[in-house]
């Protein structure tokens, strides 16, 4: 009998290890599912998406450092790379957002040596995997034209080399192509500063002065190129239209020194992130738990738990300090590189639970709070979460396709402001032209006025009235359909967000 219970026990542990795994592999594979699903659908562009990318059209490669224009921004390395798929496989939906959705795929890869790293129970491992590999944010922006799912990549790639790495141990050579390599990183990610941030601080509260020194060495590259980047690139723009506008709309994601901001700063990015409101407390009481676990390992005896703790507390202090100097919001897209951050913190506290009675049950718990959390996740997930992305992406290509089959060269096409970018986009990448359009440009949001300048649109002529994007706080589509009621409408094509109407005045 002695004999033989080793030899379950050992079955058990197995059995254990493959269901590990199994669930692994299966999340695993989930993530990488929903990622290649949505990047092959090639939704639309949306508006901000084709006003960026007619930077990409009307640019050289070399031509990005430069402000840039429709009222956007984005890295210049970041830019320069895309431009190069583009060059390489033509501009469209693939090639503009190829970035975006490697730097998912990889992020997902660097995310579970992360969360190694910080979490010891593999349950917990688990469910952090699984709510990295079925958030929305993280597969919409893995599909969309922007920086935020590089900055994901970046962020977590500079974390995951910076802790291996020990600077008493690197040579003054290594430690200014590290520093170099910091540099060109913020070129194509701007956040990945605030992680380079927190391995700057952290070596800085060692009081080392060998240490202090070597830190020139690192810094070299950002004192030679860093003026000329800020004068050439960072202070134009915030000369611009852009800074006002981007204040304003994430100015919540501004701190200031009242409690209540960090308070509101917590729940706005745990709703993001979870889309539960529900879960606000809940997770903000764990979120606080982790990061109280996290200063008590700053006195650990284990060096690695010790720098770890430290390293992630500096990058929340890099990103708050950012915040309150008003420099860079921690809000929605723009922190979606704190995402990782914010998932195994919130299982820190589960991680550090000890359920010796019954370990089953801690992972059924962990299991259930992981089902609470995705309340999207159900059996109709897979259609809500592509559904929701052509919603939020629109139909301006497929609205293009409609006017440039059925155009004719007597009509005249009309566009709202809101829709100029992806009108002048869709026009080039579909090959439309035409001298005949005008632009209803929205001085001021009111009925009367709009519809009188409608009214005033040449009479005797046949109109494509071409709107993929309002507005959502101040539409002027249903202006438009009021106005439109008692002409001669020749087809109409009406989704939640967009409009298109064929109409004879």
């Amino acid at each position: 009998m002695f004999k033989i219970y080793p030899f379950f026990r050992r079955y058990k542990d197995s059995t254990k290890k493959y269901v590990y795994w199994f669930l692994f592999a299966f999340i695993f594979i989930l993530g990488i599912f929903l990622r290649f699903k949505a990047f092959l659908l090639n939704f639309p562009l949306w508006l901000d998406e084709c006003s960026l990318s007619l930077s990409i059209i009307d640019r050289g490669i070399f031509g990005y450092f430069a402000k840039l224009e429709h009222i956007q921004s984005a890295p210049p390395l970041f830019m320069m790379i895309t431009k190069v798929h583009t060059m390489l496989f033509n501009i469209n939906g693939y090639s503009l957002r190829f970035m975006s959705f490697i730097s998912s795929i990889l992020s997902f890869i660097l995310f579970y040596i992360f969360v190694n790293k910080i979490l010891s129970k593999k349950y917990t491992i688990l469910i952090s995997l699984f709510l990295f590999a079925v958030n929305y944010q993280l597969i919409y922006y893995t599909i969309e034209f922007k920086q935020y799912s590089s900055d994901v990549f970046i962020c977590l790639l500079m974390f995951i080399l910076y802790f291996r790495l020990e600077i008493e141990k690197l040579n003054k050579t290594k430690i200014f192509l590290l520093g170099a390599a910091s540099f060109f990183a913020f070129l194509v990610s701007i956040p990945s500063i605030f992680i380079t941030g927190a391995f700057v601080l952290y070596n800085l509260v060692k009081k080392n002065i060998e240490i202090l020194k070597k830190l020139l060495y690192f810094f070299i590259t950002y004192f030679v190129l860093m003026p000329f980047y800020y004068f050439y690139t960072l202070a134009p723009s915030r000369d611009s239209k852009l800074i006002p506008d981007f204040w304003d709309f994430f100015q919540s994601g501004f701190l200031t020194l009242n409690p209540l901001s960090f308070m509101n700063m917590l729940k706005e990015n745990l709703i993001f992130i979870f889309e539960q409101k529900n879960f606000v407390l809940f997770g903000a009481i764990l979120f606080i738990l982790g990061l109280i676990i996290l200063f008590k390992n700053i006195k650990s005896k284990n060096l690695k738990a010790r720098k770890l703790s430290l390293m992630i507390l500096f990058v929340f202090l890099c990103a708050i300090i950012a915040s309150l100097l008003m420099f860079y919001p921690i809000k929605e897209r723009i922190a979606l590189y704190l995402v990782p951050f914010f998932i195994v913190l919130i299982l820190k506290p589960l991680d550090m639970a000890n359920f010796t009675e019954n370990k089953s049950k801690s992972a059924a718990a962990g299991l259930l709070l992981c089902l609470f959390i995705s309340v999207y996740f159900q059996p109709v997930y897979y259609h809500n979460i592509y559904k929701r992305i052509e919603i939020k992406k629109g139909t301006g290509g497929k609205l293009m396709s409609v006017l440039k089959q059925n155009y004719k060269e007597s009509e005249i096409v009309v566009y709202n402001d809101a829709s100029r970018s992806i009108y002048k986009y869709y026009s080039l990448s579909q090959n439309f032209r035409t001298d005949k359009y005008i632009m209803i440009n929205t001085i001021e949001y009111d009925k009367e006025y709009y519809i009188n300048l409608l009214n005033m649109l040449p009479k005797n002529n046949t109109y494509w009235f071409y709107y993929p994007y309002d507005y959502h706080k101040k539409p002027v589509i249903p202006f438009v359909e009021e106005w439109a009621k008692d002409k001669d409408i020749l087809d109409v094509i009406k989704t939640d967000t967009s409009y298109l109407l064929h109409v004879r005045v």
